[in-house]
């Protein structure tokens, strides 16, 4: 509980990589009870030394692109931002935020997690892209 955003990223962080490396897709979960911390983990502060692991790995996705970028690779992302809330509720995350609703934009609880045909990766279907 006393970890600070960037030991909890030194976690994950090897796992981003390896998905990188291996062309694959990547998925990270918090789990716990309500006032856990996990929005505060997966998310922490909009800058700084709070930013949580989201933010984390969007940074460490674009250094990698950038770097590779200058080998003459190029590269196509599609990127779901999705919330499993009580009751299997899939919330659309990139949606922007409103009050009322405490930050979940967008039910998409009738459409779910979906393994495309082709690619057998897992998508929200119906969440923004």
């Amino acid at each position: 509980p006393d970890a600070d955003q960037k030991i909890a990223y030194d976690q994950v962080a090897p796992f981003v990589a390896s998905a990188l490396d291996l062309h694959n897709d990547a998925l990270v979960m918090a789990y716990g009870g309500t006032g856990a911390g996990k929005t505060f983990t997966m998310q922490g502060d909009a800058s700084g030394a709070g930013r949580g692991i989201v933010p984390r790995a969007v940074e460490q996705i674009g250094a990698y692109c950038v770097q590779r970028a200058t080998a003459g690779w190029d590269y196509e992302m599609i990127v779901q931002y999705v919330e499993i809330y009580y009751n299997d509720v899939l919330w659309d995350l990139l949606v922007p935020r409103r009050n009322a609703d405490y930050g979940r934009s967008k039910a998409l609880s009738s459409l779910g997690i979906r393994r495309h045909s082709e690619t057998k990766r897992l998508y929200g279907e119906g969440a923004t892209q």
